[in-house]
């Protein structure tokens, strides 16, 4: 069975290392340093199972990449997750579904994979996806 892709999208390589390595088991980890590249494979029609991205990073923020998404690929928006060091009354009222750093490599895993979402050929999503039985 084919893994899951996973987009992380954090300007910190150290922070996209260990997600990769937490995450390699059950996804297909792909990572961008910047939202703009992050949006440029959006636009390529590549599609994800989940997206995890920080919050503060130079140029365009977390936010500003869930912006674009929630316009341009509903589709993603649904599986689109923040990191963050510093979670904000705004964040937390957000409702945009988040993980605080420092983060524990079981708490990550559980994170990315309640937010996950089978797609289907055509890009468009079916459902949250059930790690526990799709291994």
């Amino acid at each position: 069975m084919e893994l899951p892709r996973l987009l992380v999208v954090d300007d910190d390589a150290f922070v996209c290392e260990l997600v990769r390595r937490a995450l390699r088991d059950r996804y297909v980890v792909v990572v961008d340093t910047a939202a703009s590249q992050a949006l440029e494979r959006l636009c390529d029609g590549q599609r994800f199972a989940a997206i995890l991205c920080d919050v503060m990073m130079p140029g365009a923020s977390g936010l500003d990449l869930l912006a674009h998404v929630r316009r341009d690929f509903p589709e993603q928006a649904v599986s689109f997750t923040l990191l963050t060091a510093a979670p904000t009354e705004e964040l937390v009222e957000s409702g945009v579904p988040f993980l605080a750093k420092p983060f524990r490599r079981d708490d990550l895993v559980r994170f990315v994979d309640a937010h996950a979402i089978t797609l289907t050929s055509d890009g468009g999503r079916t459902a949250r996806r059930d790690h526990e039985t799709a291994r």
